[in-house]
């Protein structure tokens, strides 16, 4: 869905609105919202590359205000867990 109609829609709409006439209806309502898709916050690299603070840095850069705070708050809620 996301590639198909580049719209965000949450995975339980899939187990909510099982049928394709439902899930049609939920990728309209999307596109009506402007749920437009969102690109990840940071770029994945493989395991193998060390994280360079130049290149983290420039992607924190790009991040909208929005995005930032998203994942700061999930940094430190991780930290917070045992």
């Amino acid at each position: 869905i996301r590639k198909a109609f580049e719209v965000e829609i949450g995975v339980r709409v899939l187990f909510e609105q099982p049928t394709i006439a439902e899930l049609a209806t939920a990728v309209e309502k999307a596109l009506a919202g402007g749920q437009k898709v969102r690109t990840p916050a940071l770029q994945r690299r493989p395991r193998s590359a060390a994280p360079d603070a130049e290149d983290l840095l420039a992607q924190l850069d790009c991040l909208s205000q929005g995005d930032a705070q998203s994942l700061l708050r999930r940094v430190l809620d991780g930290k917070h867990t045992p």
